[in-house]
């Protein structure tokens, strides 16, 4: 794995270039693409570690854009009881770098209108957040 933060990103714009045209293919049938750490979270982990947000905008220009946009919010003490801190990777490495990717977060996702759901509930409470809100993004 690089230790230099652009060619990190750099490498993950292009996993992400090489499934554009499937994406896009799917988009084009009709179908609902669901992505999980999308460009969102290159552009939060970037930014963490020092890029430029509009630097780091720019790698992703030319791929399909969001829709809709979630966020599972969980503060850091709970990611510790609940054990999952122990399956750190390269990001992951520690609780204060942790909390600064959960407050990038939560600030673009103010800033982009991304919808913040409250992920230190039960399973049961998050999963219906997540049908009310796609529901009504589907409605609206």
């Amino acid at each position: 794995m690089p230790s230099n933060p652009e060619v990190l990103h750099l490498l993950y714009a292009a996993n992400r270039y090489e499934i554009r045209d499937v994406i896009n293919f799917h988009l084009n049938d009709g179908y609902v693409v669901i992505m999980n750490r999308y460009y969102q979270s290159s552009i939060v982990y970037g930014y963490v570690n020092g890029l430029e947000i509009g630097w780091l905008s720019t790698l992703d220009e030319n791929m399909p854009r969001s829709d809709l946009t979630m966020i599972l919010d969980v503060p850091v003490q709970i990611i510790e009881k609940r054990g999952t801190l122990m399956n750190k990777n390269r990001f992951e490495h520690d609780k204060e770098f942790i909390e600064k990717v959960r407050e990038a977060f939560l600030t673009l996702a103010e800033k982009e209108k991304w919808k913040v759901i409250d992920a230190a509930r039960s399973k049961e409470d998050i999963h219906k957040d997540i049908i009310r809100i796609v529901e009504n993004h589907f409605e609206g």
